[in-house]
């Protein structure tokens, strides 16, 4: 089963973001960290409207990484864990929110609905 990590940033008020230091620093931290290769995938979003014209974005950046299997994450993440997270402070002071999801559709393969 293939799984998606997902670190949201919020665009709070008051809140700080230092790209630079996240796509040069943090980023490249990630993608040795949990050895992101392969078939494995890392994006990188960023926030530019709510979910109507004119509204607030909801997150200033979002990260997703793409893992082929629960295990290979999971393995990665727990030796990796805290070296990532404390990592954060360095470039933002909010905290992201983090979502771990299992892919059950890609474009132009055939997808089965969750049980």
């Amino acid at each position: 089963m293939a799984v998606t990590l997902a670190m949201q940033y919020p665009a709070e008020s008051g809140s700080s973001f230092d790209w630079d230091y996240f796509l040069n620093q943090h980023v490249p931290l990630i993608e040795t960290a949990l050895d992101v290769g392969g078939t494995d995938r890392i994006e990188v979003a960023l926030g530019l409207t709510g979910a109507a014209p004119g509204e607030p974005a909801a997150y200033q950046a979002v990260l997703l990484v793409d893992f082929d299997s629960i295990t290979a994450f999971y393995h990665r993440w727990r030796q990796e864990q805290h070296r990532i997270m404390s990592d954060i402070a360095n470039f933002t002071n909010t905290q992201p929110e983090v979502q771990l999801s299992e892919v059950i559709a890609r474009p132009g393969a055939k997808a089965d609905a969750p049980s």
